[in-house]
């Protein structure tokens, strides 16, 4: 929570992921766009973008950045 934007940043994103395991665990269909969070964790774009699709085949929604198109 030190690095959240927020107290509660911290939280929701406790929450988010206690929702994330619970929908994987007992296969409760779970929606949302990928996080930008996700993306600067990988080398390139593209890289998460093969990522999050792989995770998620049957509900990928791929977001472009508009910072450096």
């Amino acid at each position: 929570m030190r690095r959240s934007h927020g107290g509660d940043a911290g939280l929701l994103a406790a929450r988010a992921s206690f929702i994330f395991i619970a929908g994987r665990r007992f296969s409760i269909p779970l929606y949302g766009t990928m996080a930008h969070s996700f993306v600067m964790a990988h080398d390139s774009e593209a890289e998460a973008f093969e990522t999050f699709a792989r995770a998620n085949p049957e509900n990928s929604a791929l977001l472009l950045d508009t910072r450096e198109t």
